[in-house]
């Protein structure tokens, strides 16, 4: 039976709950056009802080409870226990390789004769996610900078590529088994060159962690590098959420 699922649980096997229709609202840009006095046009600093940025999109799913009379109440308590005023992963089955994320409301029983309907009305971020993370682990022996610091001796890398197959760009995370220092590494004719990311601070062992600005634009291969701090072997697992709008 064709539905939704919230946070795993599908809306027929767990709410008895036919899908009549659902509609995926718009994912509006936020835009920043300025008027001038004595200037044509406006000014546009919608990506003046960076990449264009989205509202909230709003997903609409319409059904219709399986139960009859007798069990629409019950049916219809069930449902707001579980989902009312929660934010949940959504995934249709239309499109199972993505989820959205977003807060539902329940809406009001409509009970017409032997059959009831309710609309589910979900307040979610502007981007569909992929289901599963895209993964790229790298380990070996590494010789850092110098302890505690990006400062001091040559260093002896470990490198990693990370695709972004989705269709905005999108944050990669870091996690490395000791704390660590990673590089933006770049290709080109006659060898390579690698720029540091954490310079002035180590990332912590871990934890994922995102760097603040970094991120892998729609359809790019970006290659990274690592090294621990002081010297030693060292694996690093990268991951990259990648979305669409």
């Amino acid at each position: 039976m064709k539905g939704i699922k919230f946070d795993g649980n599908h809306s027929y096997d767990a709410y008895q709950l036919f899908l009549n229709s659902y509609s995926i609202g718009e994912a509006e840009p936020n835009t920043n056009l300025v008027e001038i006095p004595g200037v044509d046009g406006a000014v546009d600093f919608t990506e003046y802080f960076g990449g264009v940025t989205y509202k909230s999109r709003t997903l609409k799913m319409q059904f219709t409870f399986a139960a009859d009379r007798y069990g629409l109440n019950t049916a219809y308590a069930k449902l707001q226990n579980a989902l009312n005023g929660r934010r949940v992963k959504i995934v249709l089955d239309d499109d199972r390789e993505y989820c959205y994320t977003g807060r539902v409301s329940v809406g009001a029983l409509s009970p017409d004769g032997q059959i009831g309907e309710v609309t589910l009305t979900a307040t979610c971020d502007p981007y569909k996610y992929k289901n599963k993370a895209r993964t790229v682990t790298c380990s070996g022996h590494t010789v850092g900078k110098g302890v505690g610091t990006a400062g001091g001796t040559a260093a002896t890398l470990i490198h990693a590529s990370v695709t972004n197959a989705g269709g905005v760009p999108a944050v990669p995370t870091f996690n490395g088994d000791k704390d660590f220092y990673v590089t933006a590494t770049e290709r080109h004719t006659g060898g390579s060159s690698d720029t540091y990311l954490n310079e002035s601070e180590s990332l912590p062992s871990g934890k994922d962690t995102a760097i603040s600005g970094v991120e892998i634009p729609a359809g790019a291969t970006q290659e990274f590098g690592f090294c621990c701090v002081g010297e030693g072997d060292l694996t690093v697992t990268i991951k990259l959420q990648e979305r669409s709008l």
